[in-house]
């Protein structure tokens, strides 16, 4: 059916991150259910997300909302912007463990770069040095694709300096929404 229904939240993360859509049965709607916020408040929050495109920050006892505005195939170029903005926004709000919830209701990841762009973010730029752990959801339908790109950036930029890492650092992976740790380094 193609609607997302429920959310599963990560044991110990302090921030969310989702993407600015409330039209329908959506990631952001589904967290939104799970703790019982406020729907206009959410609305507004991701319109506002839109509208500047730049993360929009929701703060509550715990966790603390990143809205990361939509992005689309010609907005390439802005999204490393928009990755520097989450994590220096999670940063500045102090939070230790982030759930990246932008890939895990997709029957593909449309938009490669996206991911790409956050874990190489993660792995080459001090933007969020007191983030000790993300937790990446990723739809089952493409859970080998967090890890390609990992090996990907690996092979291409870190040379030998991660040579013996196997799995992304710091990072665990939601695959058909239950919690499926991977190797920690």
């Amino acid at each position: 059916m193609s609607h997302k229904l429920w959310f599963l939240p990560a044991s110990g993360a302090d921030a969310i991150s989702a993407t600015a859509n409330t039209d329908g049965f959506t990631v952001l709607n589904a967290i939104a259910r799970f703790y019982r916020w406020d729907n206009d408040e959410i609305r507004r929050a991701s319109d506002e997300a839109n509208k500047r495109k730049q993360v929009a920050i929701l703060r509550r006892s715990q966790p603390t909302l990143f809205i990361v505005p939509r992005t689309h195939a010609s907005d390439q170029a802005s999204i490393k912007l928009l990755v520097g903005d989450l994590l220096m926004a999670v940063d500045a709000a102090r939070c230790k463990q982030l759930q990246f919830t932008h890939f895990g209701f997709t029957n593909r990841v449309k938009f490669d770069w996206e991911l790409e762009a956050f874990i190489a973010s993660l792995l080459t730029e001090n933007l969020a040095p007191q983030l000790r752990r993300v937790f990446i959801d990723i739809d089952y339908r493409c859970r080998d694709t967090p890890q390609f790109f990992y090996d990907k950036f690996q092979h291409q930029t870190l040379g030998t300096r991660f040579r013996d890492l196997k799995t992304l650092p710091h990072t665990e992976h939601f695959i058909r929404e239950l919690f499926v740790p991977i190797d920690q380094v």
